[in-house]
This record gives structure tokens, sequence and C-alpha cells, in this order.
């Protein structure tokens, strides 16, 4: 997981050639949890865009900071679930413009 002391990262993901931004996060921000959490390489593309300082916490540091009760778990569980809520509202926007799409498309009766 990365914490950023200072400084903006975008997070995206690569569809094709295309950048779709997932967020923008600045200081006290973290990201990479779902990787170290699930034990899986990163599903998301991260990239600093101003000068930047960013704390590595390595695996097992994360679980023992899970462990003790300084609030950080139900941190991380907060972050998730904003980022959870961004991809519904990311999918229902593509379904909108989808369904768009299809009523130009389609032949009026």
């Amino acid at each position: 997981m990365y914490i950023i002391r200072k400084g903006r990262v975008r997070l995206y993901r690569k569809i094709g050639a295309q950048e779709i931004t997932i967020d923008r996060l600045q200081d006290g921000d973290f990201f990479g949890e779902m990787a170290c959490l699930l034990d899986q390489p990163r599903s998301i593309n991260a990239v600093v865009e101003e000068d930047s300082q960013i704390l590595l916490v390595q695996p097992e540091v994360l679980d023992e900071l899970f462990r003790q009760k300084n609030g950080l778990g139900l941190k991380v569980l907060g972050n998730l679930a904003s980022r959870l809520k961004k991809a519904y509202e990311m999918i229902d926007q593509l379904v909108d413009e989808r369904d768009r799409f299809e009523e130009k498309e389609s032949p009026s009766k």
C-alpha cells in the first residue's frame, strides 16, 4: 500500500490505447490497499502528477496495523466503500451512454 505524504497521484486504468481516470488523490490519501488485502497484483495504475513524497507500506506491516486499534482498518474500509460507490456511478454513466447510443441507432417504430 502507498500513502501520499505530499503531492498528487492519478489512478487510471488502460482500456486499449485509452487511459480512463479512476481517481485523483492528494496529501493523506492512500492506494494499493486492495492488492495487499487480496494478495494479488494491482488492477489499477498510478502516476504522480506533481512532486510527491510517497510512503510504501509493506503487506506484513499493513496486516499488523489492521490488527491494532488505531482506526486504520476503518479508514481503509471507508476508502474502499467510496471507490466502490464511484465505480457504480461510472457503470451507471456507461449504461446510460450505451442506452442513448442504442436509441439513436435503432430504427423508429
